[in-house]
C-alpha cells in the first residue's frame, strides 16, 4: 500500500547500531562490543550492548561506563542514548527530533 511505512525489523536495526554506533567506537585493548538485549519502544529499536568480557566476568570493574543504548528508528536514524537518562526519556526525545 502506498503511504505506508515498513517497520525494520530487529536484525536490521543491530545491524545497523553495529555499524553506525558500535563500529565507530574503539572497545577495550583485547576486547570487543557485544548487543546484548534488543527491544523495541514506541517506534524506535532500542539496543543495549556491554564489552564481551563484561558479560562473560562477574567483575564489576570490567563493567563500561557510559554506554547508553543505540536507538534506532525506521527510517534508519541513529542516536546513542545516555545511559544516566530512562529509556522511555531517550525514545521521547529521540522520535521528536527523527
Amino acid at each position: 500500500r502506498s503511504g505506508t511505512m515498513r517497520h525494520l525489523d530487529a536484525e536490521t536495526a543491530q545491524w545497523v547500531a553495529a555499524e553506525q554506533v558500535l563500529g565507530k567506537l574503539a572497545p577495550p585493548e583485547g576486547d570487543r562490543f557485544v548487543i546484548t538485549r534488543c527491544e523495541r519502544v514506541s517506534q524506535t529499536w532500542v539496543i543495549h550492548w556491554t564489552s564481551q568480557r563484561a558479560l562473560e566476568s562477574d567483575d564489576f570493574r570490567l563493567a563500561l561506563g557510559g554506554n547508553g543504548p543505540v536507538l534506532v528508528s525506521d527510517t534508519y536514524g541513529v542516536a546513542q542514548a545516555s545511559s544516566a537518562r530512562s529509556v522511555a526519556a531517550s525514545v521521547a526525545e529521540f522520535e521528536g527530533r527523527t
